[in-house]
């Protein structure tokens, strides 16, 4: 018995024992906040304590409970509970006094007489430890209120109870949260639930903190437990940002396999209160409430303003302006996402890209690393050279198209007002366009489009151009848009460009992921090293392998052109991405021969996953129709040029 844990428990056992001639064991649970089961482990452990020590024994009493038999009370007064200072006095009993509250207070009314009966306390005691522990509970908008001829009780909504619940058992009393999943947790096989959490952070290949495993395991246990408390969406939180972030497919991944294995339906609700806790960890104080957030805005708020200063930081230590650049800031919103999940949470798995950057863009590098203390202070977490690496690579090409402005041309009726402002909107969202000339509809000859890289007109011109793209009279977010891809159309239509992906997906490629001339021998060869890259990063499930495997035994996925496409089932796809082997010799693929493979393991779960997969069959579909940008692909040299060429 020499941890803190465990003195605890002999503290609060030896002072009931010596303030009470008989004491039955069902109140010792009470006052322990443990089973029954686990306060008669723990008075044999006191016990065992006492004899060892020649201080006493404890008898069982049939009927009437347990007694202490001791001819040193004295010096057991003195060891035991009175050496703690009054204020930690004070705390502990505040502390029985929440936990009794959320146990007997949260459904149904509890009188002041019933608490001091379980506390054994008289009933103003127990009334002045109700009015200490209002504090507490008003953190989580909880109040403790009177129900006239009935006692108290809290009231609140379902979603404050439980982060109540779980931060009371995770931060106030985290020397025993074990034992109280049989005080709020009855009934639910914890056990289970714990294996289901572990085996997800083995498919994922990350390892949760302590707290922020407890917190999951807890809430897991809670929305099982307390299913006939559904949990209700705050109209005024709509936002369905959550679903964006990996803590949010990681949850629903926890909860998918809990809803199979307990047969339970729903949980959408459950899963993003789940995603707003482990998006909370870093900014969870000592007691659980510090900062805690729940409002889904908030997050995307928060990644919104850090990418926006990341950026900033390292546009200034280059002394450059990069805060016009949408397919920079779009791009790494994407990235951040799935990064800062991992840098929480997962193994490192090195890219081995470092020793290439530091020394193509070494100056690029070396500005990203003064984002260090930004991924510190607004997420607690410490950035990797692979990391600082990939997010150099964001900013080289940004850096690299400023290089290649691009001319536009205004065919327009609408005046020197109306076009200026169209001018302005078309600079400002499409960073690559820095010059643009308006000229009215009698001005426009046909040879212009070829003096021009792109041309906007917003009447019905006779003339058409492939460089043509029409815009409204006053373009709306959604017409930028479209005028962004199609200018990424155009420029990459041009002989002298080459392909870039969409912003959009950027998050899927990973310098890692891009294979140059590997060494394999079959097909069979390159799928399991393709797959590999994958597993390692805990971006798919075991299951993986057998899913592409099975497709390819099922029908080919040579897509013509020496290209393949294998995938598996999306559901055993934890985050999207897609793999790239570029081969030295074709090898066979059914009756086809391929050397440029894409490996694809796509999810479609939420908005953002459809958007992603479907703009990256655009794309997939504009790359592989165009043989100069394939020629382009079999030429590269390394891993990193692959990488550099899709996110360009």
């Amino acid at each position: 018995m020499s941890n803190a844990g465990e003195k605890a428990y002999l503290n609060k056992i030896l002072k009931a024992l010596l303030d009470n001639e008989n004491i039955p064991v069902s109140r010792l649970a009470d006052l322990l906040g443990v089973s029954v089961k686990t306060a008669r482990t723990r008075v044999d452990q006191v016990d065992e304590w006492l004899q060892q020590r020649e201080l006493g024994h404890i008898e069982k009493k049939p009927g009437l409970g347990v007694c202490l038999y001791t001819t040193r009370r004295t010096e057991l007064l003195a060891m035991g509970y009175s050496q703690s200072t009054e204020i930690t006095e004070d705390m502990s009993r505040n502390n029985q006094m929440i936990g009794m509250l959320l146990k007997y207070a949260m459904d149904k009314p509890v009188t002041l007489w019933q608490l001091a009966e379980r506390l054994y306390m008289s009933a103003p005691t127990v009334s002045v430890l109700v009015k200490s522990v209002e504090g507490w509970f008003q953190k989580y908008n909880i109040k403790i209120v009177t129900v006239r001829g009935r006692g108290i009780m809290l009231q609140g909504d379902e979603k404050t109870y439980r982060q109540a619940m779980v931060n009371y058992m995770v931060y106030i009393m985290p020397e025993i949260t074990d034992a109280l999943f049989e005080t709020y947790a009855a009934g639910v096989n914890y056990a289970r639930v714990k294996s289901i959490i572990v085996d997800m952070e083995n498919a994922w290949r990350i390892q949760f903190a302590e707290n922020s495993f407890r917190t999951a395991w807890i809430m897991v246990c809670l929305s099982i437990k307390r299913a006939s408390h559904p949990l209700k969406q705050d109209k005024s939180e709509t936002d369905d940002s959550l679903r964006d972030f990996t803590e949010y497919l990681f949850a629903k991944s926890i909860y998918d396999k809990v809803k199979s294995e307990f047969s339970i339906q729903g949980m959408d609700e459950d899963t993003l209160l789940l995603t707003s806790m482990l998006l909370s960890a870093r900014k969870i104080g000592n007691d659980g409430t510090e900062n805690m957030r729940t409002n889904p805005s908030y997050f995307n708020q928060l990644l919104q303003q850090f990418v926006g200063e990341v950026i900033s930081t390292i546009a200034n230590v280059l002394n450059d302006d990069l805060s016009e650049d949408k397919v920079l800031y779009n791009g790494l919103l994407m990235h951040m996402r799935s990064a800062i999940f991992r840098m929480k949470y997962g193994e490192e798995h090195p890219d081995n890209i470092s020793k290439f950057v530091k020394i193509e863009y070494k100056q690029v590098y070396l500005a990203t690393w003064s984002t260090s203390s930004l991924f510190e202070s607004y997420y607690g977490v410490q950035i990797t050279e692979d990391e600082i690496s990939n997010i150099a690579l964001y900013i080289q090409s940004a850096l690299v198209r400023k290089t290649i402005p691009m001319k536009a041309l205004l065919v327009s009726n609408s005046g020197m007002g109306p076009s200026q402002l169209m001018i302005d909107l078309i600079k400002k969202n499409i960073p690559e366009i820095i010059f643009v000339k308006a000229i009215s509809e009698h001005d426009f000859k046909p040879f212009m489009c070829d003096r021009y890289d792109v041309v906007f007109t917003n009447i019905n011109l006779k003339h058409s151009h492939d460089r043509m793209i029409s815009i409204g009279q006053a373009p709306t977010d959604k017409d930028i848009f479209s005028i962004r891809e199609a200018v990424t159309r155009i420029r990459n239509s041009k002989g002298n460009m080459r392909f870039r992906a969409s912003g959009i997906c950027h998050q899927l490629f990973r310098a890692g992921y891009m294979l140059v001339h590997p060494a394999v021998k079959n097909k069979d060869e390159l799928l399991r090293l393709m797959v590999n890259q994958l597993l390692e990063s805990g971006d798919v499930s075991e299951d993986y392998l057998k899913n592409v495997m099975d497709r390819e035994k099922a029908t080919t996925t040579a897509v013509g052109g020496g290209v393949a496409i294998p995938h598996g089932n999306n559901q055993a796809v934890n985050e999207s991405r897609v793999v790239v082997a570029v081969l030295d010799k074709p090898i066979g693929w059914h009756e086809d021969m391929v050397d440029v493979v894409f490996l694809l393991a796509l999810k479609m779960d939420t908005d953002l996953q459809k958007a992603c997969t479907q703009q990256f069959y655009k794309d997939f579909i504009s790359l592989t129709e165009n043989d100069e940008f394939m020629k382009q692909i079999r030429q590269v040299k390394t891993g990193l040029d692959l990488y550099q060429y899709f996110i360009k």
